[in-house]
């Protein structure tokens, strides 16, 4: 039996939001996603979305990933994706949306946090 989605979400003094998402990202999930990060921008500049833990993602998980997106823009917050493994990041691509997104490899330091007010 595989794991149900889950988010793990984290937020730092420094206004740093962190969504960790964990198991397979469909229809529901999606809708859990877009509400928790609407939940968490207000209290973040740069907000990290962690793909990585991810199993599968089908197409609504991919539209959730670009709504975020969008929303964070609309916020001026900072959105910085940590990408999934290589069968889950394939959705992404295969859309279009991993030209459209800010994906980055993990480790190291947020791009542009620096510049965030």
């Amino acid at each position: 039996m595989s794991r149900p989605f889950e988010i793990r979400t984290d937020t730092t003094a420094q206004h740093i939001g962190l969504l960790i998402l964990v198991g397979p990202l469909g229809a529901e999930g999606a809708r859990e996603l877009v509400t928790t990060t609407e939940a968490v921008l207000p209290n973040t500049h740069v907000l990290i979305l962690d793909l990585s833990g991810l199993t599968t993602c089908d197409p609504a998980g991919v539209q959730a990933v670009i709504e975020i997106d969008a929303l964070a823009r609309n916020a001026n917050v900072l959105l910085v994706i940590r990408p999934a493994n290589d069968a889950v990041h394939r959705a992404f691509v295969e859309t279009g949306a991993a030209d459209r997104l800010r994906i980055v490899g993990g480790g190291g330091e947020v791009p542009g946090a620096q510049e965030q007010h």
